[in-house]
């Protein structure tokens, strides 16, 4: 039966998961910057006026008693501020700008809100399957196995990565964090190879047996614990 490999489902649910995530941080910092930060501003800037005028009218009131006039715009003051600031405001950080545009608006609205289905969709462009015969197609072209000429599984283990030596080109990669079955394909081919040092699942044959020796040895011991007999 042949072997196809399509998009990994958890690739599909990560990267609309990081579309949706990074749109919802562009639209945040869209409107920090051109809501929240100027509404921030314009308060710190109206509360700095209106504390300074009437920082000058009590000055003014200790060295004279204050005219009609300025002592109703003294109470308009101390009005305005009691009724608009129930405490201090805090002034706009000095890179908050920058961050919510550089950062927020442009790094994950503009750039990685696109990026992460532009990758998606790249990598669904992609397939690979292997027929009964060994003939390998994939979206660089078909390959019958007298042109397959090995496999290196160098980053097999620690990357799930493994490239198809093809003759007269370039090696073809198969990246099983991506492709769903993949795994197969490279144990099917991997496993022509090198028999002795993967199975067809593109599993490691020696840790494989390193890991059934230890189960065995395990199981040894408990069954020797189980026969020594205990002192009453």
């Amino acid at each position: 039966m042949p072997i196809e490999t399509s998009i990994q489902p958890r690739q599909k649910l990560i990267h609309v998961a990081y579309t949706v995530a990074c749109l919802g941080l562009g639209i945040w910092g869209g409107y920090d910057y051109w809501v929240t930060i100027p509404e921030q501003e314009a308060a710190f800037t109206s509360f700095t006026e209106l504390s300074s005028a009437k920082d000058a009218f009590e000055a003014k009131a200790r060295a004279i008693p204050l005219g009609v006039d300025d002592a109703k715009r003294y109470n308009e003051v101390k009005a305005e501020l009691a009724a608009k600031f129930a405490e201090a405001p805090t002034p706009v950080g000095a890179y908050d700008r920058a961050v919510q545009l550089w950062l927020f608006v442009i790094g994950c609205g503009v750039l990685g809100t696109p990026y992460f289905p532009w990758m998606l969709w790249s990598k669904s462009k992609r397939f690979f399957k292997l027929d009964d015969d060994g003939t390998l197609h994939t979206a660089e072209g078909t390959f019958p196995p007298d042109q397959i000429k090995g496999i290196d599984m160098s980053r097999w283990m620690s990357k799930s990565v493994a490239s198809i030596e093809v003759e007269n080109r370039l090696p073809i990669t198969i990246d099983d964090y991506w492709f769903r079955n993949g795994h197969l394909i490279i144990g099917a081919i991997a496993h022509r190879f090198e028999p002795e040092s993967w199975t067809i699942e593109a599993r490691d044959v020696k840790k494989l047996a390193a890991q059934e020796a230890k189960r065995k040895l395990a199981a040894s011991r408990k069954d020797d614990e189980a026969e020594t007999p205990t002192e009453s």
